[in-house]
């Protein structure tokens, strides 16, 4: 296929095109090695949400991943219907955490299938008011959150004084497994956090692990972390209109540079575990297009990252780099990050993955470094151009075998037909 189909194909699948037809796309698919078949449902006005569907006593049963924003009650019991997914069926709802894009449905669908709805121990004194004023929220738009309260709701705990091994570690960040659910062939951990603390989005946010029970031919990607407003591509600021307005404010971009509290520069820290603690990983977020996680993006340095690496801030100035001092250090540092980014591929092969896979694996890692503010669209262009760099320089080396250059020097051609006809679609 040529260069240029497979990015209209890419293009085509891109959430920023999704929005000239529709506000919506559905997608489905049987997941790997299993009975379950998971819809996705992609807003582009409101947050995403997610169907796993799967047979349980002879019967189709369904767990929901948040319950679609509340613009949308009067219609989402017929395009549940319209998929297949009757809500009598669904025998759970998890809710990320409580704004209305993610949980605004919730009540509704609870109260027609009588599902429970598992949510953060902290949710309640967020919905119940003492916190943030969400009662007169949620009244006023029509949602009557203590049928909710009363009749649905389980608050997961940290209680685990009777069980070992309930922290999951995750690239150096702790954190708690709130509940284990068997789906089908499949395995759900519902994550969260045991403190509140200002700087994360919400104080009653979860994350969502699915494993598939599968041991024969397992591969990274066959897992799915559904990550809410955690980790994201593109945040709910830069989608839809006015966006472009929002993210150039100064106080927006004052907020933004400095991690303080906005919608898509929030939870920093355990972002940073996330995208450090996995091999490969699909991530379905809140927001936006599916993506891969992968620890191989710490491989691929941007100017921000060379600058934290020799202890200034990815804010500093750029005009650092050029200094003499530092040039063995980032030299060596470039060195490092090289070999460690092949170590990476070399492991993904050993682990059952194909050179066709792995070249479309970097593809999709590549096509994910775009958008965002100003500064983060520059960081990742940056970080695509090093990529390239990095394919480039595999391409020639011996010291490794013609199958990983071969792959390299594919790849880096194609990432260069890539970018020129990105380029050429952003002129348009």
């Amino acid at each position: 296929m040529a260069a240029e189909e497979k990015l209209c194909n890419i293009l085509s699948e891109k959430w920023q095109n999704a929005t000239k037809t529709r506000s919506y796309q559905i997608r489905r698919e049987r997941l790997t090695g299993t009975d379950i078949t998971l819809t996705s449902f992609l807003f582009n006005r409101g947050a995403n949400f997610y169907c796993l569907s799967y047979k349980k006593d002879g019967s189709v049963r369904h767990t929901l991943i948040d319950a679609a924003d509340s613009r949308y009650r009067s219609t989402i019991v017929n395009l549940l219907k319209e998929n297949d997914i009757l809500p009598t069926d669904i025998e759970r709802i998890i809710l990320t955490h409580h704004h209305l894009d993610h949980c605004g449905s919730a009540a509704l669908l609870a109260e027609v299938s009588g599902a429970e709805v598992l949510v953060h121990p902290n949710f309640k004194k967020i919905i119940e008011g003492t916190k943030h004023g969400m009662k007169g929220r949620w009244a006023f738009i029509g949602i009557k959150p203590f049928n909710l309260l009363k009749r649905h709701v389980r608050y997961l705990s940290f209680d685990h004084e009777a069980r070992s091994g309930y922290m999951r570690n995750i690239g150096g960040i702790n954190l708690p497994i709130l509940d284990q659910i068997q789906i089908g062939d499949g395995m759900l951990e519902i994550l969260g956090y045991s403190h509140e603390d200002k700087s994360h989005h919400t104080s009653d946010q979860l994350i969502v692990l699915y494993t598939p029970r599968i041991t024969k031919n397992f591969k990274p990607t066959d897992q799915i972390l559904f990550t809410g407003d955690l980790w994201l591509m593109n945040g709910p600021l830069t989608k839809g209109f006015g966006s472009s307005v929002l993210e150039n404010l100064p106080i927006i971009k004052h907020v933004n540079r400095y991690g303080l509290r906005i919608l898509h520069r929030q939870d920093l820290l355990t972002k940073e575990g996330l995208k450090n603690g996995f091999i490969l990983i699909r991530v379905l977020p809140g927001h936006g297009e599916e993506f891969i996680g992968s620890r191989i993006l710490k491989n691929i340095l941007s100017k921000g990252d060379i600058l934290v690496n020799l202890g200034f801030t990815e804010y500093s100035d750029r005009s650092i780099l050029n200094k003499d001092e530092f040039t063995p250090k980032i030299n060596e540092m470039l060195e490092q990050s090289y070999f460690d980014f092949v170590q990476e591929l070399i492991l993904w092969h050993n682990l059952g993955y194909g050179i066709d896979e792995i070249f479309n694996l970097i593809i999709k890692i590549y096509t994910a470094l775009s958008g965002g503010t100003d500064w983060v669209r520059a960081d990742r262009e940056e970080k695509r151009m090093r990529l390239k760099e990095i394919l480039k320089k595999l391409a020639a080396d011996k010291k490794y075998s013609d199958e990983y250059r071969r792959l390299a020097a594919t790849t880096y051609k194609e990432l260069e037909e890539l970018h020129i006809n990105m380029k050429h679609q952003c002129r348009r």
